[in-house]
């Protein structure tokens, strides 16, 4: 057994819904009995993307100047930067 992130209570489960655009993660008591939604992951990944876009940002992409700047100047010259940047 684990205890909930939110109430602190020992529980068998933990889950997670998606309501109103925010992620909570709970046991049954604190979630209410509420149903898990399937999308729980995808919304997860899509969040992340969201949060760590810089970092997946791939060298060969045009908006790496704009993330990385300094990185592109080395890599490409200060020419390709102003053209991109």
């Amino acid at each position: 057994m684990s205890n909930c992130p939110t109430c602190k209570e020992p529980c068998d489960s933990i889950r997670s819904v998606v309501r109103q655009g925010k992620i909570l993660t709970g046991c049954d008591r604190c979630l209410a009995q509420q149903t898990q939604k399937g999308d729980s992951a995808a919304f997860y990944r899509r969040a992340q993307q969201v949060q760590y876009r810089k970092d997946l940002v791939q060298p060969n992409q045009t908006s790496y100047a704009k993330a990385y700047p300094e990185d592109f100047r080395k890599r490409y010259g200060d020419e390709a930067y102003r053209r991109l940047g």
